[in-house]
Parts: structure tokens; sequence; C-alpha cells
């Protein structure tokens, strides 16, 4: 989802253009939720009604006769029930009962669905749930293109309709390529690979999502007249090539006590040497880590008090020029 974000979120921006910006996040973020946690819950729950009951009505998955309640046995697969007045009944298995988690992922919501009513009510529902997906692709490849044709063409509104359409192809072509390409003896292998490229490249750009947010706060807060939009700022960003940077590279601490002595007041020398402390049994418990993992632990503590005196520094700085921000 985090891969996909840059898509739904620049749609959504989109076709709600001129609303508030607490109508769009009840509509697109609370509401949605709480309807997909009362669906999940609705269907887990009777998932796990169907699995108890196809288990305590003797299908124990040895084979396909006892997976599924309409092909066992119902002299001997249901319940023995006996009523108020004495009288045993036996009770054979619904054709609907069947252990779900003994199918493939695929297919239990299928086999959920036929559980309720009979064979012609449980067709209508799994073609209904087939016609709901197509909605769902479909719409959702139609945000992508919308959105990649958006991009292409640097934020112009009024697009050509063949640009929009080359994407939508473009979509569609790859699937059908993707497809293809599977072995045909084990195609989920190459779906599971697929899968796993959103996830890779998804990790690094969720530390770009964090700043992402951090600046849809500073843009609120811009138009909303809390803060002005010219307001001091810092020259350089976090990443420079400039001479201190490059020396800090090394040793972080030369500047970071010469900075920590002119905004907290003090011997610069004082700071240096508690930095540097830090820095150096940072490295030395890393080399002794050949010997033991254990030093890896102690070279991370170092590092973790020392990130927290120079992001401490950062905000005394920011606070002593009248820069607003935080410690990153």
């Amino acid at each position: 989802w985090i891969s996909w974000a840059p898509f739904v979120g620049t749609f959504l921006a989109r076709i709600s253009k001129g609303r508030k910006l607490g109508n769009i996040i009840v509509s697109c973020l609370f509401i949605p939720s709480l309807w997909t946690w009362f669906v999940l819950g609705v269907l887990g729950a009777a998932q796990i009604r169907i699995s108890r009951q196809a288990e305590s009505a003797g299908l124990d998955m040895s084979d396909v006769a006892h997976t599924y309640g309409s092909l066992a046995d119902k002299s001997t697969i249901g319940w023995s029930h006996t009523g108020k007045d004495g009288i045993t009944q036996w009770i054979p298995v619904p054709d609907g009962v069947v252990r779900l988690y003994n199918l493939a992922t695929e297919d239990v919501l299928f086999e959920h669905l036929c559980a309720y009513g009979g064979h012609a009510f449980g067709t209508f529902l799994t073609v209904m749930m087939l016609g709901i997906l197509v909605l769902y692709f479909v719409t959702s490849a139609d945000s992508a293109a919308y959105v990649i044709d958006m991009m292409t063409a640097n934020g112009v509104e009024e697009r050509p309709t063949m640009q929009k359409v080359f994407w939508g192809c473009t979509q569609g072509v790859a699937s059908v390529a993707l497809l293809l390409s599977a072995d045909k003896e084990n195609p989920q292998a190459t779906l599971d690979a697929v899968k796993a490229i959103p996830i890779l490249l998804g990790l690094p750009f969720t530390f770009l999502v964090f700043w992402m947010c951090q600046s849809l706060i500073l843009v609120c807060k811009e138009d909303a007249g809390e803060i002005p939009p010219t307001r001091k700022n810092f020259k350089t960003f976090l990443f420079n090539f400039e001479l201190p940077s490059l020396i800090s590279i090394i040793a972080p601490f030369v500047y970071g006590g010469k900075i920590a002595g002119k905004a907290w007041g003090g011997k610069s020398v004082s700071y240096m040497a508690s930095f540097g402390f830090l820095w150096v049994a940072m490295i030395v418990f890393l080399v002794m880590g050949a010997l033991d993992k254990a030093y890896f632990s102690l070279a991370a503590a170092c590092y973790f008090v020392l990130g927290l005196g120079i992001g401490g520094l950062r905000t005394s700085v920011r606070g002593k020029l009248g820069i607003t921000g935080d410690m990153v």
C-alpha cells in the first residue's frame, strides 16, 4: 500500500478539489477503515463458525469427501442431537459446511458464499462477487492510468485522450505478459515473486512518506496563517558537499562541539570530548563485534545516544535562530 499510495493520493486529491481537508480525512480514511473492519470481522467470524461446524461434524480433511459437506456421506458425517423429549435425532452435515482453512486462499471466499442458501443462491452471490471484483480492478486500473497520464503531462489538466489510452493499454499488456511468463507447473511462484517487488520498492519510499507527511502539516499551517511562508530556514539541505559536512562524516564531534558551545553555552572542547567519546566508543565496539556480536548492541546504543545529542543540538540551533522545525 505504501508503493500504491502515490496513485491513490494523487487521484483522491484530484477528484476532491475544493473540499475541506477534514472531510477528505473522514471520508477517505476513517469511514473506509471502519467499514473494512466491520466487513472483515463479520466474514471472519462466519468462516470460523463454518470451519468449527465442519470439524464437529467429522470432516477431517483426509480427502475431498471429508472436506466438502456436499460430497460427504450424510449417513456418517453429521451430528447426533438429543431433544428435550430424550429422542436422539441424526442431523446430516449441510452442503454448505466446508473445512475452509484446508482450501486455497482464492477458494475460501466463494465456498463461504455458497454456504448461504441453496445452490442457485450461492451461484448468484458468486456471480455478484465476481462482478464487484471486476469493477474494483477496472476502477483501480483506470485511476492508475489517470494518475500516470497526469504525471507524464506535468500536471496539465487538458491532456490528449490517446495518451491516457496508451497508459491503460500499457498496464494491460504488462499484466498479460506477467501471466504468460508464469510457469505452467507452478504459476503461483511467479506471482509471489512479483508481489515482493512492491514491498522492496515501498520500504525505502516509506521514509520519504514521513517527510511528505511533515511537509503536508507545514503547508496546512501556512495556508491557515499559523506560520509565514517566508519564514527563516536553513540554507543547506541535510546532504551537501561542503567541507564541514565532509569532515563530519569522519569526525562529527568536531563541528558538533563547536556548534554546541555556541548554542548551549560553555566550552566547545567539553562538548567535543563528549561527542567524541561516544563516536570512538561506537567504532571500538563495532570492531570488537567481530569477536562477540553482543558488542554490536553497545555500538548501537552509543550511536543512538549520539544521535539524540545531535538532534537536540539541531533543535536548539533552530530555537536560537528562530527557525521552525523539529529534531530532523
